[in-house]
């Protein structure tokens, strides 16, 4: 919700008196403040929030990353094009590719006013590079601040695809702040220090504010005063709320979207196709996951089995794509499938017969209630989600029907954020429902590296991100290693075939479809949102660091 007097009683009905950013006195005439241009978006919890503004962690409130801090560059997934420069103005390789020189911008300064320089920089990396818990990356480079200015960072080999990562996805604290900080992996950052266009105003467990940086390197950026994040109760009140004008900026899913918005002159959406919606499996046993989703069979047959033309109807209003079953995003990454890949694109009509063998080849038999089961142990499972996000829920609902004929039966799970993302990460689930990104780059090697790569795991118990299917296979490792010291094309199609071979086998990361992430803005206050004819970011209003480079260049009507 954009604050003015026209609004306030939305504001009032939505989350209470403590969003109050602008009031009406008692004769009813709005105050000074009424003129702040501050927008209204949805956080990530359905109930309350907890105080974290550590740009590091994983529980950390949207908002955060890429407003209050920044990173070195941007890379736009949504389109082709280079990294732009953001704290960074320019980077190189040596001829090895395992050293990677920097050039910072001049004249940024912190929220705080003290300046900042490439030493900040430097002290973020090697900060990341000897703080397992941070280091969910795996960088291993050592950073260098040669000048105010200038920064090497000297790898082990050569790293010409993982440094993109460095490039664009961590974002840079400063040195004076954070060398005092004990344990940087649990700091909540209460006084949170950046260089982003936005600074923390307020924090309440309904809402939190973030509000202009006055002093923000970007001249006449944003234009925005603010940006008020609150909690709403799921998919409805996302609803409800967008087309009251009670939030201004939404990404969830909406059924039949263009009957119900298509009318609204101060509405527009865009759904981008780009995240792949999957059941992720805790599925190393080594690794101390426990249950049958652990037997590659089992995923196999849950895979055959679903109905993905009937899943997209029912649950996801069309909106979703295809999917391949080798995490090449379609169809950006079609040039990288393998030809060994019988099934490039996953069946989107399912095949019950094939699933049922599968089971029965690999020793599982029908109980008498009609499920499957091997040495007592049914194939059985509760399928976390979070409370509210009706079309997850919807989903594993469809799936559940498809796939009880087949023997194997599915219940939706419903928790808070906070509980589905701790389980998530800990691997305290058998199966949930989450999506996989594409990563730093436009080429599957990002998701790879992130998802399948055992350096990106832990030991159940320990926070896994962004692995969470617990998955390790020594090929896979060594071809993403490959892959990350390469340019030549031939020897990236020989590496991607022996990753992606492993992983239609193993199938530790089930997939649904592409997931289309529908996005809904409000028009009546700011232009600039991106649509279908300029994608200069992602538009999720989750999405970092993508959020933030859309926050600071909306314009004001």
């Amino acid at each position: 919700m954009f604050t003015s007097r026209k609004r306030l009683a939305g504001v009032a009905a939505l989350t209470g008196a403590a969003l109050m950013l602008s009031s009406c006195s008692a004769g009813g005439e709005a105050n000074s403040a009424e003129a702040d241009a501050i927008l209204t978006l949805p956080g990530t919890s359905s109930t309350q929030f907890t105080e974290n503004f550590n740009p590091f962690s994983t529980t950390a409130l949207l908002g955060i990353q890429s407003t209050v801090y920044e990173t070195l560059f941007f890379v736009n997934r949504a389109a082709e094009g280079e990294p732009v420069p953001v704290l960074g103005t320019e980077y190189s390789y040596n001829d090895e590719g395992n050293v990677l020189s920097i050039t910072t911008r001049e004249g940024v300064k912190w929220s705080d006013g003290e300046p900042f320089s490439a030493k900040d920089v430097a002290f973020t990396l090697n900060l990341i590079a000897n703080t397992p818990a941070l280091n969910t990356g795996g960088f291993d480079g050592v950073a260098e601040a040669t000048s105010d200015t200038e920064l090497t960072v000297t790898y082990p080999q050569a790293d010409v695809l993982n440094s993109i990562g460095t490039l664009s996805s961590i974002y840079i604290v400063p040195e004076h702040i954070w060398s005092e900080i004990d344990d940087p992996a649990t700091h909540i950052n209460k006084d949170a220090v950046g260089t982003g266009p936005f600074t923390v105003s307020d924090f309440s467990p309904q809402s939190y504010l973030l509000e202009k940086n006055e002093g923000y390197w970007e001249e006449g950026k944003p234009e925005l005063d603010g940006v008020r994040y609150v909690s709403l109760s799921g998919n409805q009140a996302g609803v409800d709320s967008i087309l009251n004008g009670d939030v201004d900026w939404m990404s969830m899913f909406i059924p039949e979207v263009e009957s119900l918005l298509g009318p609204e002159e101060d509405i527009e959406y865009v759904n981008t196709v780009q995240n792949q919606l999957s059941l992720v499996t805790c599925s190393n046993a080594e690794l101390g996951c426990t249950g049958p989703q652990t037997d590659p069979a089992v995923r196999q047959a849950i895979y055959a089995a679903m109905d993905r033309d009937q899943l997209n109807s029912l649950a996801f209003s069309e909106l979703n794509g295809d999917i391949s079953p080798t995490y090449a995003l379609l169809p950006r990454d079609e040039k990288w499938i393998s030809p060994s890949i019988k099934e490039p694109i996953a069946s989107n009509t399912g095949d019950p017969a094939k699933a049922e063998k599968l089971l029965t080849d690999a020793g599982y038999a029908k109980g008498s209630d009609g499920i499957y089961a091997k040495n007592r142990e049914r194939l059985s499972f509760s399928v976390k989600t979070v409370t509210g996000w009706t079309d997850w829920i919807a989903g594993i609902e469809t799936m559940a029907q498809q796939l009880l004929p087949v023997g194997i039966e599915l219940k939706a799970e419903q928790m808070s954020w906070n509980e589905w993302t701790e389980a998530t990460n800990t691997g305290n689930f058998q199966l949930l429902v989450n999506n996989l990104w594409p990563g730093a780059g436009s080429e599957p090697y990002y998701l790879y590296n992130a998802f399948f790569d055992s350096d990106s795991t832990a030991p159940v118990g320990e926070s896994a991100n962004p692995n969470w299917a617990r998955y390790s296979n020594p090929d896979v490792d060594a071809a993403l290693a490959v892959l990350n010291v390469t340019t030549d094309e031939d020897v990236k199609m020989e590496q991607y075939a022996i990753i992606q071979e492993a992983i239609v086998e193993d199938m530790p990361y089930i997939p649904i479809q592409a997931y289309g992430s529908l996005s809904t803005f409000r028009t009546d206050v700011v232009t600039g949102w991106p649509s279908d004819d300029d994608l200069y970011a992602l538009p999720m209003v989750w999405q970092a660091p993508d959020y933030g480079q859309v926050l600071k260049n909306l314009t004001l009507k």
